[in-house]
């Protein structure tokens, strides 16, 4: 973490990189936040992932993957706190993250699947709602070279 620290400090305003450099150093709160348990780093690596999707470009090919680190970053914000507007910006960077306008079809799906998955384990996480991008997105996923097993 002091190294993605260090390297964020280092980028200038308006560097093409500064918003991948949150967000690498976000996924390094969130694996502090799994390994501990502590608070701080889950509101640390939300911090970051904020920042860094403010910073990405609509159509930006990484913008599905920052929206689903939120997503995941705001499950376990609600988890913690079970205040509605977590899971209400949950559902939303899960929506957003499972959309295909953006990134490469094969990542969108299966962030929508990843999605599907945690929703079939936790109902908050609407299911259904869950379940119909990745279903929708399937087609495209098999196109691609998917075997239906997969």
């Amino acid at each position: 973490m002091r190294c993605f620290s260090r390297a964020l400090a280092l980028t200038p305003e308006g560097h093409p990189d500064l918003s991948g450099r949150h967000a690498s150093l976000g996924v390094s709160y969130t694996h502090r936040y799994r390994r501990t348990g502590d608070p701080d780093a889950l509101d640390q690596a939300m911090r970051c992932f904020s920042r860094a999707l403010t910073l990405t470009q609509e159509g930006h090919p990484d913008l599905p993957r920052r929206r689903f680190s939120l997503a995941v970053s705001c499950r376990n914000q609600f988890q913690l706190t079970q205040y509605s507007f977590h899971l209400e910006a949950t559902l939303r960077s899960f929506r957003s993250a499972s959309q295909l306008s953006t990134g490469a079809p094969r990542d969108v799906f299966n962030f929508a699947f990843r999605w599907a998955k945690l929703a079939s384990e936790h109902t908050y996480l609407k299911p259904l709602e869950a379940f119909r991008p990745t279903i929708d997105l399937l087609p495209h996923h098999i196109w691609l070279g998917a075997t239906t097993a997969q």
